[in-house]
């Protein structure tokens, strides 16, 4: 019971007049915003009313109940509203009881007003002030791209030319489109706002599956396992299949591991027997070869003034190179601790950290800065959280997390919390249900990207799902 109704005397309300103060300027509770500034009365049985001042009194009562029934009572946002001569006749002309149940709102409006209204809380949620160490904050929004179970599944996977899997997704710089390609030969781009996603264009390869695809300013560059790629121009919609310029004993090169230069114009592709090739993007003459001594599997850049390369494969070493169109050096070549194969590897945008992913599930934490690298690198941090093949390794825009999976095992993905020491801290909320003992409804993953702002993070699956999170603190504070 409210304090007014305690004030109250045991009396109907038909049998005088009942004063309620509910003015409020720019109240954020929905259907409260046309409430007028004065005062509203509700008069006995015996006295007349105009018709329209009788609408707007019953839909004000109406915004005054859904409060009430919400626990929040209409305040001034925090303070109580001075009183005006209007309110002083008013008062006078009031019952004793009356002006006093008035008198005990207003001095209660300042403690309801730091009362949360739970209607509030719902419309406008209190951003988080900071990342909790071990915590995934996130709200689960439209999956990107969904599918269809059971045999109706198979058969328009089967109609569209071959296996449903997500093999890339990739997001342009500004956050708002998103390319999700498959071993279905599909590359759909969407437009990415968690509520609607709405799909904007969707090619089908015919001769190739993508397996890596990115953004330029306006055009996406799609490649697979073949000897060409394909451009997509995002502005006229014109699709260019590009020959590829580079030949290994009379073959073309395929492009399946292929990673882009950051803000540069060249990309590195992985040939066979411990080849990687540098090849501009304008000219598409290859700039440098590099000869590795054991079987490419991965390569990512590092950021910087200077991309650096980081090659990684078979027998568990990792070399980094300094690359420019210009100039190839060796910056160093180590063994990953306790690793046979290196299966992926990943950089932060700063270019600081590396993470190399092993055969047996760890993942190892480098710090990579100019000062630190060697031929003996030892790890700052170990991520031990997977069982198989480390295939995917994502690290947030920020630095201050990283998603890992596997591919070999059903929701075998998890996302770290990352120290600025490089101590890491397995998030135990995600993937969902994983407390609970229940499904979490991931699948198999094969791709995870998080979006350049930080907000988004999306998981690709081998049934063709794209899952899409959005992170809490970074709504409000986005990565610049």
């Amino acid at each position: 019971m409210s304090d007014m109704e305690d004030s109250l005397p045991d009396r109907p309300v038909g049998e005088g007049e009942l004063a309620f103060d509910v003015s409020g300027e720019g109240s954020d509770m929905e259907g409260m915003e046309d409430m007028a500034d004065e005062d509203l009365y509700m008069e006995g049985t015996n006295s007349q009313m105009d018709s329209d001042e009788e609408s707007d009194e019953e839909s004000s009562m109406a915004e005054i109940a859904k409060a009430a029934l919400f626990g929040s009572k209409p305040t001034f946002r925090g303070k109580t509203r001075p009183q005006t001569e209007s309110d002083e006749e008013s008062d006078a002309d009031a019952p004793a009881w009356a002006r006093k149940a008035k008198r005990v709102q207003r001095d209660a409006g300042a403690v309801s007003a730091a009362q949360s209204s739970a209607a509030l809380v719902r419309a406008k949620p209190k951003p988080t002030s900071s990342l909790r160490v071990g915590w995934f904050d996130a709200t689960k929004k439209k999956d990107l791209r969904s599918v269809r179970g059971g045999k109706a599944h198979a058969e328009a996977t089967k109609a569209r030319g071959g296996k449903g899997a997500v093999s890339t997704i990739a997001f342009h710089k500004n956050s708002l489109l998103c390319a999700v390609g498959g071993l279905d030969r599909n590359l759909s781009v969407y437009h990415v706002d968690g509520t609607e996603n709405a799909r904007l264009q969707s090619v089908h390869f015919k001769d190739m599956p993508p397996r890596t695809a990115w953004f330029g300013e306006t055009a996406i560059t799609c490649m697979g396992r073949r000897g060409h790629y394909f451009s997509l121009d995002l502005l006229s919609g014109d699709i260019s299949r590009i020959a590829a310029t580079v030949h290994e004993r009379g073959a073309l090169l395929s492009h399946e591991i292929a990673a882009p230069a950051p803000n540069m114009p060249y990309f590195a592709v992985a040939g066979a027997n411990g080849y990687v090739y540098i090849v501009s993007t304008v000219t598409r003459a290859v700039l440098h070869r590099i000869h590795t001594n054991a079987n490419v599997l991965c390569l990512c850049w590092l950021g910087g003034d200077v991309p650096r390369l980081v090659v990684g494969g078979r027998g568990g070493r990792v070399y980094v190179f300094s690359v420019s169109p210009t100039r190839l050096s060796l910056l160093c070549d180590f063994r990953d601790q306790g690793a046979a194969s290196v299966t992926a590897v990943a950089g932060t945008v700063n270019g600081n950290r590396l993470y190399v992913g092993q055969d047996s599930g760890i993942v190892n934490v480098y710090d990579v800065d100019g000062a630190s690298l060697s031929q003996e690198m030892v790890p700052v941090g170990v991520i031990d959280c997977l069982t198989t093949d480390v295939t995917t390794i994502a690290p947030h825009p920020s630095g201050v997390m990283v998603a890992v999976a596997s591919d070999k095992l059903k929701d075998s993905a998890r996302i770290v919390s990352m120290a600025p020491s490089g101590k890491p801290s397995v998030c135990q909320n995600w993937p969902p249900g994983l407390n609970k003992g229940g499904s979490k409804n991931l699948g198999k993953v094969t791709a995870m990207a998080w979006s350049p702002n930080g907000r988004w993070l999306c998981v690709g699956n081998a049934r063709g799902r794209v899952a899409m999170w959005s992170v809490t603190y970074f709504e409000q504070n986005p990565v610049e």
